[in-house]
């Protein structure tokens, strides 16, 4: 008598991406997230897929299914981006069938807090309108609060040279709480799904420690879901100093002595710069204000370019192999 055997079916019209779709449209976590959870059980899986979604998630495929970042057509043109010796490779160009697997090693993944996980610069603007209100000072406009200094106060002694900004600060901290931050839109779920492929997560912010987990907790973030979280107080030195990220490669060999490739994610261009010194990969998001003002900017590669953090999911899946070499390539030539 033959045994019958339970599988699963997902219908990626039903569960997922609707045809067309597109990493800026409808989430790929929304869609990702039931195949990790299924996989840990002992249903087989089916996923149904119309073809022009097989076309998108094709990953030997010509055609790139995240969005083209703003200004790259005209980086293009003036010859802007990276080297050809540090060109990385096509993102159809996946390497070996053999290697596929190593698309979902796993990173230590590090991003930076505010704009990038939690939205916090138009509670920041007007919060600052408002303060300055109260004092009498003048009141700016969002241009000219998104240059940030080293920290706040240096911030604000460059918008307010000869004032007593410590007068500023302490109004602040009875102000801010009528000025929450929000969450940006399905950052919760990415990183759910991050932790549940094997990745790490970790936070290296400019923030003190004074109102972080209030503001983490507003942008609907659990400090319990990162290996770290790590304010200016817990640094070394402040971004884009690379020593930024010591509390994290301390706590790392705390885990263990594994070494994954880390990746930087981060919406200004102090955070690319840190990363750079600190010689990890980095990830621009445009969801911070510097986005308006031309960044990443040229001599980054426009692939790493992602409208927001929810795409690093794909990202991950299409770049993953190129970071992963980069990586083993550095172990290789220390030892």
């Amino acid at each position: 008598m033959r045994q019958r055997q339970t599988c699963v079916v997902l219908d990626s019209a039903r569960i997922g991406p609707p045809s067309g779709w597109t990493a800026s449209a409808p989430r790929f976590d929304a869609f990702l997230t039931p195949v990790v959870f299924l996989r840990g059980t002992s249903f087989p899986l089916i996923l149904v897929l119309r073809q022009t979604e097989i076309d998108r998630l094709d990953p030997e495929g010509e055609s790139h299914p995240m969005r083209e970042s703003p200004g790259a057509e005209a980086r293009r043109a003036s010859g802007g981006g990276q080297s050809e010796a540090n060109q990385a490779p096509p993102l159809g160009d996946r390497g070996e069938s053999s290697r596929r697997s190593e698309r979902h090693s796993p990173f230590d993944l590090v991003f930076d807090l505010d704009d990038t996980l939690i939205s916090s610069f138009e509670a920041y603007a007007n919060c600052h309108r408002r303060v300055a209100a109260v004092l009498g000072w003048p009141e700016l406009a969002d241009a000219q609060l998104v240059t940030y200094g080293r920290d706040f106060p240096s911030t604000l002694q460059r918008h307010y040279p000869g004032r007593d900004v410590e007068v500023f600060m302490d109004t602040w901290r009875r102000e801010m709480v009528a000025f929450p931050c929000g969450a940006i839109e399905g950052a919760a779920a990415t990183l759910h799904t991050l932790r549940a492929l094997g990745h790490r997560l970790w936070i290296v912010t400019s923030r003190t420690r004074e109102n972080l987990s209030l503001r983490m907790r507003q942008g609907g973030l659990d400090e319990t879901w990162f290996e770290g979280v790590f304010a200016q107080d817990d640094q070394p030195a402040p971004k884009p100093d690379p020593r930024c990220f010591e509390p994290v490669w301390k706590r790392r060999q705390q885990l263990n002595g594994e070494s994954h490739p880390a990746i930087y994610v981060g919406d200004r261009q102090g955070d690319g710069e840190a990363a750079k010194a600190a010689g990890i990969h980095f990830v621009a998001v445009l969801t911070g204000p510097e986005a308006t003002e031309g960044f990443p900017g040229e001599g980054h590669h426009e692939h790493d370019v992602l409208d927001d953090v929810t795409q690093l999911i794909r990202w991950l899946d299409v770049r993953g192999l190129h970071v992963l070499d980069a990586h083993r390539r550095a172990i290789a030539s220390n030892e």
